[in-house]
């Protein structure tokens, strides 16, 4: 192999298919079965996928920390932003229901954790032993100047991390 390219992809492609053998072959199993740094992946490109098929909004997906759900400790794992306007069909009502309930019956809500307000909501989901904790703000048309070509636009938050023994932090 005297192409350098082509010896890259060869080593790239083999790669590829030892990660998949080793994850369950096609990606097809989820859950516990799953590895324990895919299961918190898995997770967080989930909830980033629901927010990249918002229309006209801009999603980031990164390793980090982000703000517990009280006081003021910071959790470590995935984290996912999200923002964009706020309309049609981007609304109040989707981003504190609608956007759970697109990321299917895997995930189950986390009743200790959910809070809403006229300018945000807060709540967590579980999907196996990984909680995400969904930080959602928006300013409405009154805190929008369309004079200075601003509308309503929503901040999301969402911090991903493994809890193995499945217990809601508690600071």
């Amino acid at each position: 192999m005297s192409n350098p390219r082509r010896a890259l992809a060869v080593v790239t492609m083999g790669v590829h298919l030892v990660g998949s053998a080793a994850c369950g072959g096609d990606g097809s199993n989820r859950g516990d079965t799953l590895p324990v740094a895919t299961r918190l992946e898995t997770a967080c490109a989930e909830v980033a996928r629901v927010f990249r098929a918002l229309p006209s909004g801009r999603v980031e997906q990164a390793m980090g920390s982000f703000a517990a759900f009280a006081g003021t400790a910071r959790r470590e794992g995935c984290v996912v932003r999200a923002y964009g306007p706020l309309r049609e069909p981007v609304t109040i009502a989707h981003l504190r229901g609608s956007t759970a309930d697109s990321l299917g019956t895997a995930w189950r809500p986390e009743r200790d954790i959910a809070a809403n307000g006229p300018n945000g909501t807060v709540y967590g989901l579980w999907r196996d032993d990984v909680l995400c904790l969904f930080r959602i703000d928006w300013n409405t048309v009154q805190g929008a100047d369309p004079r200075l070509g601003q509308e309503p636009q929503y901040v999301g938050e969402i911090g991903c991390e493994r809890l193995p023994d499945r217990t809601v932090p508690r600071g």
